[in-house]
């Protein structure tokens, strides 16, 4: 898993939160998908950089907050973790923007909204560490809104 992708999907998705029924959503989430995939987040850059007046905003917004972004359009360089528990994220990352797709497609905007706020909330990489981390997490932002909208949620 890469940090600063991680960082920046949090970011992003409180954008998306604000705005769930931004027409360059279903874009930047799979540009973020196909980042988590390969774990290099100039993909994910990139696709904000041309997909809207508003996603290039966000990454104006994600410039200021993560003074790495900058770096890394240049370089290219992050820091990636590896191991079981944080493929563990990049798959629910992953299922959680498949669920996103699907709702907004089907303009279930309010669903977009409590995926997206449950995304924004997911805890920096170092917080994973502990079990106890995983199911607080897990308590607040991920089993309301799977009871909500009867979803099969799991990290």
């Amino acid at each position: 898993m890469n940090k600063l992708l991680l960082e920046s999907i949090k970011i992003a998705m409180v954008y998306y939160r604000n705005k769930p029924e931004d027409k360059g959503l279903k874009e930047v989430i799979l540009a973020a998908k196909t980042s988590i995939i390969i774990g290099d987040n100039i993909i994910f850059l990139n696709a904000l950089k041309k997909n809207s007046p508003e996603a290039f905003r966000l990454l104006e917004t994600l410039k200021k907050n993560l003074p790495e972004v900058s770096k890394e359009i240049s370089l290219n360089k992050d820091l990636n973790y590896s191991g079981r528990k944080y493929q563990k994220i990049e798959y629910f990352i992953c299922d959680s923007f498949n669920i996103m797709l699907t709702a907004y497609s089907s303009n279930k905007t309010g669903l977009v909204y409590d995926i997206a706020d449950m995304l924004q909330g997911i805890p920096d990489l170092q917080y994973w560490k502990a079990a106890k981390n995983m199911r607080s997490y897990y308590k607040v932002y991920v089993k309301p809104v799977a009871k909500k909208y009867n979803l099969d949620l799991k990290i």
